[in-house]
């Protein structure tokens, strides 16, 4: 081979390597499209109300909205109120007040260890009322309960120690009697134990 050839195949050579390496190395055009940034909010998760709930007997509370509260007809005299309040969680939490025969709180809760096996018993209070706290049965319930003037008072929920129990202690500590319609009913015994007297003396 002749050194001219030779010069132009190494001349070639050289320019195939020099376009080939200076088309991988020159800079891409931008494709025709405005780049976007895309942001993703998190949904926000609508956190639950407090609403009250006045009951005609003659207390209210604060509860979540979360919970529905739903009253319960029962055809007896004895109770003045009974209601159920359901949630997101398995179970339902239930007030009752109601009539008893016994006297006091401790009447009532020895009876109710004669019948039970209760648990975790603890003195608590009710608005203005003493109360007792404890848990019982299988599904484990808690239930706070107190008795005045021969009412009981009763609060039972899910022993879960986490949402149902939180909307007990909830709505344990919002717990208030109305003294006007509580003071009335007192009076009104009041009155009935004088005439008794009166009709007696006479």
């Amino acid at each position: 081979m002749s050194k001219k050839v030779k010069l132009v195949v190494m001349f070639l050579i050289v320019i195939v390597i020099g376009t080939g390496t200076w088309l991988l190395l020159k800079p891409k055009a931008k494709d025709n499209f405005v780049e976007r940034e895309i942001s993703i909010k998190q949904a926000e998760v609508a956190k639950p109300k407090t609403l009250t709930y006045e009951d005609a007997s003659g207390f209210s509370f604060d509860y979540s909205s979360d919970l529905t509260v739903q009253e319960v007809e029962l055809d007896d005299n004895t109770v003045y109120s009974s209601l159920e309040l359901l949630g997101s969680d398995p179970g339902k939490l239930t007030i009752r007040i109601s009539d008893t025969q016994f006297p006091d709180l401790k009447a009532w809760q020895k009876d109710l260890e004669t019948k039970q096996v209760i648990n975790e018993v603890r003195p608590v209070n009710w608005d203005d009322l003493s109360a007792v706290e404890f848990s019982y049965g299988a599904p484990k319930l808690r239930k706070t309960a107190a008795v005045d003037s021969k009412v009981i008072y009763e609060l039972e929920a899910p022993a879960d120690n986490g949402y149902w129990d939180k909307m007990r202690e909830s709505i344990l500590l919002s717990f208030k009697f109305n003294p006007a319609v509580f003071g009335q009913a007192a009076t009104e015994t009041d009155n009935e134990e004088v005439v008794l007297l009166e009709e007696v003396i006479e």
